[in-house]
């Protein structure tokens, strides 16, 4: 299940009119867009994963920076789990002028052990009503610049939670 997300967020970035929130709830990481109609979002996890056949409990917050390079806003959220050998770092990234945010993180082992990423549900949307207007970027890469930016709309379903699987 989701945790709830608390009413004043942890941490949150705001580019033009769109404002992505993050807070860090029960051991897990949870995100939310709001902004425009169409582009708003329910709270959603954020970096799900599972090593070792467990999920780990990110338990405390170590930092967090924002950066602000030509107008394009960048919240970096550092977790260390109970243990303090597991550390992610997640980063958001938001644009002036434009309905997109971009997110990645980094997964740091500091222990002696090896461990193995068995599972990963990077990135959950968890959308409340119709209109919403989502865009996917296929075959995106430094490397391959052509980007293909396609709008959908996306329909709202009648549960209350969309699983990240």
């Amino acid at each position: 299940s989701i945790p709830l997300f608390e009413e004043k967020p942890m941490m949150q970035i705001t580019s033009g009119a769109l404002t992505c929130a993050l807070a860090l709830s029960d051991g897990a990481l949870t995100w939310r867009l709001s902004g425009p109609a169409g582009l708003q979002t329910a709270p959603a996890a954020l970096s799900r994963l599972t090593v070792d056949g467990n999920e780990p409990g990110w338990a405390r917050v170590i930092a967090t920076r924002e950066r602000d390079d030509g107008g394009v806003r960048t919240l970096t959220v550092e977790l260390a789990d109970e243990t303090g050998a597991l550390r992610l770092a997640q980063h958001v990234q938001l644009f002036p002028g434009r309905p997109f945010a971009r997110a990645w993180a980094e997964l740091t082992n500091a222990a002696q052990q090896p461990v193995t990423v068995t599972g990963c549900a990077f990135l959950a949307l968890q959308v409340p009503a119709a209109p919403a207007i989502l865009f996917h970027v296929d075959q995106f890469s430094w490397v391959y610049r052509r980007d293909f930016f396609t709008p959908h709309e996306a329909q709202p379903r009648l549960t209350s939670s969309i699983a990240a699987t």
